[in-house]
């Protein structure tokens, strides 16, 4: 909300009222959690790297089968629904589905329906002492992690994650570690996961089924223009203890140091210098991004 007034919601090329914000029992989201979304952050009213996340969009539409708006109409439509909402620091939620005919499961044609929904609201960032003291993660054991393709694309089904979340919040913790279904990390319920020892930087391999995430390809690239060395690699959790640095990225999170684990201490307990040093690359790719 915006000085007291509710965020607008653009609804299949239409900016609404939530009240007016309807879309059908059938879509496909609803009936089979089968939609599909990004999230992603403006900032002061730009969208730096919004064209990965429709590419990501696309790309898992096509996965699926299921018919993709002309990027630009959603370009249009979330800058038209910032400027409705006055917002110039936005989280910002893109939802696409399909509509079935009727309550039994159909494959998806070139002809089916969708709904478009874009929904945002003020964008608050966490404190800044999150990133100056790090926040601690706690392993999951309720769930597993989904294994791919499904666990490849950003999804509306998000029951594994939801239980996960109720679980790392019973520990008082930032969030939860998903493991693939032979116990090697794969990544938290809103984050990928990178570890840093003697130097060198690693993260679990997609192959293994966790969201390659946009902050985690901008990431990826920017220790390659810093000389870091970066391996894709399986942990076990057990293995994340004797790291030297942890960080979660995210692009609502950016860069997040991580410097606990459980009961475990990462490192001096302090966030790290690579880590600080991603974020910083992180902020100015931002800003290149932005100043195009």
């Amino acid at each position: 909300m915006v000085d007291g007034e509710e965020m607008k919601i653009f609804v299949n090329g239409k900016i609404v009222d939530p009240s007016e914000a309807k879309i059908s029992v059938f879509d496909r989201s609803y009936l089979f959690g089968e939609g599909l979304f990004e999230t992603l952050r403006s900032y002061n009213g730009a969208l730096p790297f919004l064209d990965r996340h429709l590419a990501r969009l696309e790309w898992s539409a096509t996965f699926l089968g299921l018919p993709f708006p002309h990027p630009q109409k959603i370009k249009k439509g979330t800058e038209e629904l910032l400027r409705e909402n006055k917002l110039a620091n936005a989280r910002i939620k893109i939802i696409l589905s399909g509509i079935n005919e009727g309550i039994k499961p159909q494959l998806l044609t070139p002809n089916t329906a969708v709904n478009l929904l874009i929904l945002m609201e003020k964008f608050v960032p966490l404190p800044e002492t999150d990133y100056e003291t790090g926040v601690g993660l706690s392993v999951i054991h309720s769930v597993r992690n989904e294994p791919p393709p499904v666990s490849n694309i950003k999804t509306t089904s998000y029951a594994c994650k939801m239980i996960a979340r109720s679980e790392f919040m019973e520990r008082d913790s930032f969030d939860g570690i998903l493991l693939d279904a032979n116990g090697a990390v794969a990544e938290t319920t809103s984050a990928n996961l990178f570890w840093a020892r003697n130097e060198t930087v690693f993260t679990p391999p997609t192959s293994i089924g966790l969201l390659g995430g946009i902050t985690r390809q901008i990431v990826m690239e920017i220790l390659k223009e810093q000389n870091v060395p970066l391996k894709e690699q399986l942990v076990q959790p057990a293995e994340l203890h004797g790291a030297s640095e942890v960080f979660l990225t995210g692009s609502t999170l950016e860069v997040l140091p991580v410097i606990k684990i459980d009961d475990c201490i990462i490192g001096n307990g302090k966030p790290g210098l690579i880590t600080q040093k991603i974020r910083s690359g992180y902020k100015h790719r931002v800003k290149r991004e932005i100043a195009g």
